[in-house]
């Protein structure tokens, strides 16, 4: 049988300074993964990164609807202030909607990956074994390490880690089992 292969970084919608009319959609993403030979994806939204994670969660979770291939990765309010839901709240409603993760953008929306920022989030991640995934250039490996060890619980993917990492990322590994690497996009040059 042939190798099935799984793609845990792909994001729809269009970018702040984009046409909504060059966006891409549910079936360009389909129609790409058709071509690559992708059984099947992991999707987010671009809104969860630049707008609102309600937002976003609102448009991933119509666009792969009755898209077997496809599951959601969601957007979360990490930092518990005014009229936010507790991290227990949102995590729960995460789950209930069928989300494979949340995808979390610290850098984009001002806030660190440390203990003491958003603990609570942390622990109910953890505790209800849903990761989380982050792009490598949106975090301080450092930073990776004090939440993963100080919440061994937590699964965390790490997105597009660059090759030149490879030496803190191994470090990264051998002290926290819970990280996962997520090696795209890596390309192998003529051939």
């Amino acid at each position: 049988a042939p190798m099935e292969f799984f793609d845990a970084d792909t994001l729809i919608g269009r970018l702040i300074d984009q046409e909504t009319a060059d966006a891409p959609t549910v079936q360009d993403l389909l129609a790409e993964m058709d071509r690559t030979g992708v059984g099947r994806a992991l999707v987010s939204h671009w809104k969860i990164a630049y707008s609102n994670p309600d937002w976003g969660n609102e448009e991933i979770l119509a666009a792969v609807k009755g898209q077997p291939r496809l599951r959601p990765l969601l957007g979360i309010w990490p930092v518990p202030e005014n009229d936010v839901p507790s991290a227990a709240e949102q995590v729960d409603r995460a789950i209930k909607a069928g989300a494979a993760g949340v995808q979390l953008w610290p850098q984009l929306s001002a806030y660190d990956v440390t203990p003491w920022m958003c603990p609570d989030l942390w622990l109910e991640l953890g505790v209800r074994r849903l990761p989380a995934f982050v792009h490598a250039d949106q975090v301080n490996y450092g930073q990776v390490h004090d939440v993963l060890r100080a919440f061994p619980e937590l699964r965390l993917v790490l997105q597009r880690v660059p090759y030149g990492d490879a030496r803190r990322l191994h470090a990264l590994m051998r002290a926290c089992p819970n990280l996962i690497l997520c090696c795209s996009p890596h390309f192998v040059g003529d051939g």
